[in-house]
């Protein structure tokens, strides 16, 4: 990132938003949303993914902002804490309005008003944190949330919940995840939208609570990536994300197939296969898994006991 126009910079703070949510939640969806609400605002992007290749960046369709991609962890993590610290200082020194930090959907945000206080001396301008913004799956919330603790890690530390895909889920179920949300975080603006509509941003908000961060190597799942260097057939490629999605928290990338370019979404029994007008050097999927120590190997003998094509792993 180069910054220019240094003199035109004063030092007033950089606003700060930070979006979480869990793989799938609509993350990136709110991302840009928020990139549209903010057209008039000079934007920097984080976007941060926890798979090896960025998917999310290439989705973005924005003009002018300063973009960094950390992919391959989270930035909460010692994996890519210090990558993140060091873009969070390159920042300060950009003559931006505000940065939109998009985590990866396993990223426990709690320590970022401590992580932003550390760094009060090296950077040049300082950030405001205006808000915190956690997306929920309304869909699968109430499957997903009693077995991982990243969800209500992520409830615990925004100031603004948003209950997407209310359009997917009945009248009671949001009620319902409104109340448990509501017990979480009573402090909490809770939104129910579809599409992750930001339009109910509002300035003053509550203060960001810190909290005791689950960020450990050791809670770092698996993951992997798949390559297919021919065309694809669509309903071979359906057949093994529907098996395959059993085994991972997430599935997604982007396949040439025989009609063309696919966005692939893969999330529990959701499976998206979308066209796409992106044009790509080579066909990839990214796998996080649900257990660290499953073997990638039956996803090889999964693909190879329907498919006609190659597939191949990379480590």
């Amino acid at each position: 990132m180069n910054g220019n126009g240094d003199e035109a910079m004063n030092v007033s703070a950089i606003e700060l938003i930070l979006i979480s949510g869990f793989l799938g939640a609509g993350k990136t969806t709110c991302l840009q949303r928020l990139i549209d609400k903010y057209q008039d605002k000079r934007l920097g992007l984080l976007i941060n993914e926890f798979g090896r290749i960025g998917i999310d960046g290439k989705l973005i369709k924005v003009r002018g902002a300063e973009i960094l991609e950390l992919n391959n962890g989270s930035i909460f993590c010692s994996c890519l804490k210090g990558s993140f610290i060091e873009g969070l200082i390159d920042f300060s020194e950009l003559p931006i309005d505000m940065l939109i930090i998009e985590c990866s959907g396993l990223a426990d945000p709690s320590e970022i008003g401590t992580l932003l206080s550390s760094l009060t001396h090296k950077l040049k301008r300082p950030f405001c944190l205006s808000h915190s913004i956690c997306v929920v799956d309304g869909l699968l919330y109430e499957k997903q949330v009693s077995v991982l603790t990243a969800i209500a890690k992520q409830i615990c530390s925004a100031n603004l919940i948003m209950i997407n895909k209310k359009d997917l889920i009945d009248t009671d179920t949001l009620a319902q995840i409104t109340t448990e949300i509501s017990r979480l975080n009573p402090g909490a603006r809770i939104v129910p939208t579809d599409h992750c509509n930001v339009d109910t941003l509002v300035s003053g908000m509550l203060p960001i609570l810190d909290i005791a961060s689950e960020n450990t190597p050791e809670r770092r799942p698996g993951t992997f990536i798949l390559k297919f260097p021919d065309n694809v057939k669509i309903e071979e490629l359906n057949h093994f994300l529907v098996r395959a999605a059993e085994e991972c928290y997430r599935i997604k990338g982007f396949v040439h197939t025989q009609s063309g370019w696919m966005k692939i979404d893969a999330i529990s029994e959701h499976v998206e296969i979308i066209s796409c007008d992106i044009e790509k050097s080579e066909s990839q999927l990214v796998l996080i898994l649900r257990q660290r120590l499953t073997s990638i190997h039956q996803f090889k003998s999964l693909w190879e006991s329907n498919a006609t094509t190659k597939m191949e792993i990379q480590f």
